[in-house]
């Protein structure tokens, strides 16, 4: 089995270190039985937190959520730019992302609803499109300030691809957090939900993470 097979979604699963070595038992862990334990946890996962419920409970949840972080007033920093031409596993490929790399093709789904928002906000002529991706993007920006320090070459990002995303993600949350109060509050798990799509729709627009190039 090639690498490239070993880490398609099909055949990963994610454990902490004490069950990898467990799981290294072949006998007791066959290929059937970790497939059987890999479906059992997304059934799992899907019913604690199901993509739909959340949206179905609160419409506006993603506008919600969009508006409070693109309220926040970080100056220029890069121009708009278009959804581009490549796949999501393309660049998923191309920066070596593992662990995001469920989360991002599942939610990549939702660019069509994101984008009838942006549209939404372009008619209303508010700027909000713009703000939160440029948001999105200085966001970025820091965390390879912060996670890679001085060496921000291609090889650095890819070695530290998944923490580079969960840092970007985490912010943004806490930016949602910081503008809610008392009597406006969202649901973390409903938060966290419409920032992983922001977060998905930021990495498509390559505001997260690098653009694919013919360079392998």
């Amino acid at each position: 089995m090639s690498n490239q097979q070993r880490t398609d979604y099909d055949n990963l699963i994610l454990l902490c270190p004490p069950h990898h070595d467990e799981t290294n038992d072949i006998d007791v862990y066959t290929v059937d039985t970790l497939s059987q334990m890999k479906k059992s946890h997304e059934r799992e996962m899907e019913n604690r937190c199901s993509a739909d419920k959340p949206l179905s409970r609160r419409p506006s949840l993603l506008a919600d959520v969009i508006n409070r972080i693109a309220g926040i007033d970080i100056g220029e920093i890069v121009g708009e730019s278009i959804i581009n031409s490549f796949s999501v596993e393309d660049k998923i490929s191309y920066n070596d992302v593992v662990e995001n790399s469920p989360i991002i093709q599942e939610y990549s789904v939702y660019q069509g609803k994101i984008n009838a928002l942006y549209s939404e906000f372009e008619r209303a002529g508010n700027g909000r499109k713009t703000s939160l991706l440029r948001n999105v993007k200085s966001t970025y920006l820091e965390a390879k300030g912060k996670v890679l320090g001085t060496n921000q070459s291609l090889k650095n990002v890819r070695i530290h691809a998944d923490q580079l995303i969960e840092y970007v993600k985490r912010r943004l949350h806490e930016q949602v957090d910081a503008s809610l109060n008392i009597d406006n509050s969202l649901p973390y798990e409903d938060v966290e939900f419409a920032v992983s799509i922001v977060m998905v729709d930021g990495f498509m627009r390559c505001k997260i993470l690098e653009e694919p190039k013919n360079d392998r």
